[in-house]
């Protein structure tokens, strides 16, 4: 009988001290530890001296915990995974797409520069402006409120073709001699790459902007 005791407490002792086997991040590992050591406990329990009822039910407690919480990892992946599938299929419907992305700056890498904008039924004159980093006016160009559709080839007031840099860009609008305020235009370009920021697509453009999906309008 003294034999029996020594195994069963030898037994106990080892899935008392099986909680180290627990130090990782793998939930289904535990799972499947904590599993094996409850079984191997009930079937070397002494048959004089049972398992106490407490902390069995305390340890199915953790048993249930280690299950549920394996369970919702597998949801999350699960979802996870369907949330990169649905970004995945929506890149691929905006690459190669012309677009409208509002902009109050654009950067000129030597190619022509096409808008167009919104421009309210009220203002009577539109002049599209350009500015450098501090401000400056570089070039303006009075445009058509009723056919807001333009391009910028580079060219400045100065007849000289503007360095590839990031210029500012506004509309100016006026009605019967008054400054009515700005408007940023809307540039007219095509999507190069589009990628998953803050749970959110963000586009990648052909001059180098990006923006949000939800803020570009397919033409």
């Amino acid at each position: 009988m003294d034999a029996i005791n020594t195994q069963t407490t030898g037994t106990q002792s080892s899935a008392s001290s099986g909680n180290s086997l627990f130090q990782t991040d793998d939930v289904g590992e535990q799972f499947d530890t904590f599993l094996n050591l409850l079984v191997a406990q009930i079937e070397n329990q002494d048959p004089l001296s049972p398992l106490d009822s407490t902390q069995f039910v305390e340890q199915l407690a953790t048993f249930t915990g280690l299950e549920q919480q394996a369970e919702a990892n597998n949801s999350l992946t699960f979802m996870a995974n369907l949330l990169d599938e649905f970004f995945g299929l929506a890149a691929t419907e905006w690459i190669g797409e012309t677009v409208e992305v509002e902009s109050s700056f654009v950067p000129y890498t030597g190619n022509t520069v096409n808008y167009t904008a919104n421009i309210p039924a009220d203002a009577e004159t539109a002049i599209f402006v350009v500015h450098d980093r501090n401000g400056n006016t570089l070039y303006s160009e009075q445009i058509d409120p009723s056919d807001a559709n333009w391009s910028w080839d580079g060219t400045l007031s100065d007849g000289t073709e503007a360095p590839q840099d990031v210029y500012g860009v506004s509309i100016e609008l006026y009605a019967d001699g008054q400054f009515l305020g700005h408007l940023a235009p809307k540039l007219i370009t095509e999507v190069t790459e589009a990628s998953v920021e803050n749970g959110e697509l963000r586009l990648g453009f052909e001059n180098r902007l990006t923006e949000y999906a939800k803020n570009v309008r397919k033409q």
